[in-house]
């Protein structure tokens, strides 16, 4: 059976977990390892939802490659007498094939609903906002903005309408794939205590894209740039009346 979604009437974006975000994002300790990840996974397809978690990425590379006993590290906040310049960047939102077009019927009246479903997200400690356009009724151009950091998935519903309506001929849809790069350019700051690794620091500043090395889903452009891909699928319908 398929599930019935009466949205409301504003565009949102949905976050799987607010208090998760917020203790991911503080940069006075640590993260405790998280059990979920796995390096080098490919990008889900199948309707998974797998949010990349970047502070424990920065984590676990300081971990590996400067040392062991990490106090504390932070890509926004001053550690010991180090500011990290992180600065967050989005890119333009790209359609994959099958997303060309619905068809509205001109002697009636059609609603439309638009869901972004998020298959492969990030939470970052950094607001990542994202202007979309939406196409209203076929003839106009909607423009929202959103911030797409821990987001699951995003609607736009203006008339309420069900996503899957009873008894209706004239309902459509498409469904196509999309992304939206992210990048992050600048170096985090770190504190560590012991042994050291290399010839790093026990406090100093390291270059966000290097993260990139523990993580296939990440990439990166130089030592001060790293890049992944927010990915998912869109679902939109068109309901005619």
């Amino acid at each position: 059976m398929k599930p019935n979604v009466s949205a409301g009437f504003i565009f949102s974006v949905v976050i799987i977990s607010e208090a998760f975000a917020r203790v991911s994002s503080r940069g006075n300790r640590p993260p405790a390892p998280s059990r979920s990840r796995t390096p080098g996974k490919p990008a889900a397809t199948d309707g998974t939802y797998i949010a990349l978690n970047l502070t424990d990425e920065v984590h676990h590379y300081i971990v590996e490659y400067i040392a062991k006993d990490v106090t504390a590290f932070s890509l926004t906040d001053v550690v010991g007498n180090q500011r990290p310049t992180v600065k967050a960047k989005v890119g333009k939102l790209v359609y994959g094939d099958g997303c060309s077009g619905l068809t509205y019927y001109p002697n009636m009246n059609c609603s439309d609903l638009y869901m972004f479903y998020i298959y492969n997200a990030i939470n970052s400690p950094f607001e990542l906002r994202i202007y979309i356009n939406l196409l209203y009724k076929g003839t106009k151009n909607h423009t929202h903005t959103a911030n797409i950091n821990n987001a699951s998935y995003i609607y736009w519903n203006p008339h309420n309408v069900e996503m899957y309506p009873p008894n209706s001929t004239n309902y459509t849809e498409e469904k196509c794939s999309f992304t939206i790069e992210t990048s992050f350019t600048g170096s985090f700051a770190y504190q560590v205590t012991g042994e050291l690794k290399g010839d790093k620091p026990h406090n100093g500043l390291d270059g966000i894209g290097k993260v990139a090395q523990l993580n296939a889903k990440l990439f990166n452009d130089g030592e001060d740039t790293l890049m992944y891909n927010i990915s998912g699928t869109l679902l939109h319908s068109v309901t005619c009346v």
